[in-house]
């Protein structure tokens, strides 16, 4: 079961504004104050090398490196900013179906820097059909709830200038060979004939309780199910089908898993139900060019403003934590004065303290040639 939304043909990121270029830091005169400044063009490029010290190294362009970066840069201090590939966003990069050719082949070949995904397998029926740039593919496509706290560091931080984005107000699921659009709104169950009166009645009670579960009364309620998975609360405490309850773990809860406990289920359905008439009749927003990997470039070029310096092709080789010394694939080397941050997917090979996968997630990507309209009602 998957949410599905419809996207159309917009302009790549290479048509919309030019590439970071890397960057050497402004000078420092001492710490910068907290708060950000209005964002200004970028620095003129330099040649494409790496400084021989910097205070903090951070491995791997994807969006929580990147929004480190930004505010370590902000706060003054020297930050060096590597990846692995040839483009920004690490496991959440926005690629042309070029870049994806690539991109499958490296997973396929367990190349450094691609650990994180396996069993890369793109089909193309018709390639002379399809221009690679007129279309910008998420590798790990992602959706902003309006309340939620990456929104409101966007707006802090600025970088939403560098971005556009797009509402969704519907969600479909795609179960049993048909598409079923997902009833998320008192107005949507009281309308929806597949439901028995019944069941429109505990799912209102059931939207009442997630909205009113930060009570005191009903947070105490909570407790006694803290170690039970979501699901089992819902068809003890609701009486709800298999098939309502999956629409409210995947769907409306976007888990991966159905294998979570209570309190963190109620509180996914909260952050989609609160997420309403926020800013408009939509719970969420979508980035047009490019969903997280567009965000990640977008703390990027603020982090860059602020004086970091980016390297892309730049595979960590090996760490000396007792010299403090960094040495890349290349053969160049930096010292690190104060921390080494690394995404997992770029960490080397004899790396501790890499985390453990606790799942796998298996996504389809297509490209549709006609619109989807008809495959929903």
């Amino acid at each position: 079961m998957s949410a599905t939304v419809e996207s159309s043909r917009k302009p790549s990121m290479a048509e919309r504004r030019p590439s970071m270029a890397e960057r050497r830091p402004s000078v420092q005169t001492g710490r910068r104050p907290s708060v950000i400044p209005h964002l200004a063009g970028i620095e003129d490029p330099v040649l494409p090398t790496i400084p021989d010290q910097c205070d903090v190294l951070i491995c791997g362009t994807g969006l929580v490196e990147s929004i480190l970066a930004a505010a370590l840069a902000w706060q003054g201090s020297n930050v060096l900013h590597v990846d692995s590939n040839p483009y920004y966003g690490d496991t959440s990069s926005t690629l042309t179906i070029e870049q994806i050719k690539a991109w499958c082949a490296n997973v396929n070949l367990n190349t450094p820097g691609f650990q994180g995904f396996s069993k890369a397998l793109l089909y193309i029926p018709r390639p002379d059909q399809l221009n690679s740039r007129d279309y910008s593919i998420d590798l790990t496509p992602r959706i902003m709830f309006v309340k939620s706290d990456l929104l409101s560091l966007l707006i802090k931080s600025r970088v939403y200038r560098y971005l556009e984005f797009q509402s969704i107000s519907n969600f479909h699921t795609f179960e049993n060979d048909s598409f079923g659009k997902m009833s998320s709104s008192k107005e949507e169950i009281f309308t929806d004939q597949s439901l028995s009166l019944a069941t429109k009645r505990q799912l209102m009670k059931f939207m009442k309780f997630v909205l009113e579960s930060e009570s005191a009364q009903i947070a105490k309620e909570l407790e006694h199910y803290k170690s039970i998975p979501f699901t089992e609360f819902i068809k003890e405490k609701y009486k709800l089908t298999p098939a309502q309850i999956n629409e409210l773990c995947y769907t409306l809860g976007l888990s991966p898993t159905p294998n979570i406990l209570t309190i963190e289920g109620i509180s996914r359905i909260r952050r989609y139900l609160t997420s309403f008439d926020v800013y408009g009749t939509f719970p969420v927003l979508y980035s047009k060019f490019g969903g997280p990997g567009e965000l990640s470039q977008g703390f990027c070029r603020s982090a860059a403003v602020a004086g970091a310096t980016y390297k892309l092709d730049s595979q960590l080789q090996s760490y000396d934590s007792n010299d403090k010394i960094a040495t890349f694939t290349d053969g160049s080397k930096v010292k690190v004065t104060e921390r080494l941050v690394c995404s997992p997917s770029q960490a080397p090979a004899n790396a501790q303290n890499v985390p453990e996968k606790k799942y796998e997630v298996t996504r389809l990507i297509t490209i549709v040639k006609k619109s989807c309209k008809e495959w929903f009602f």
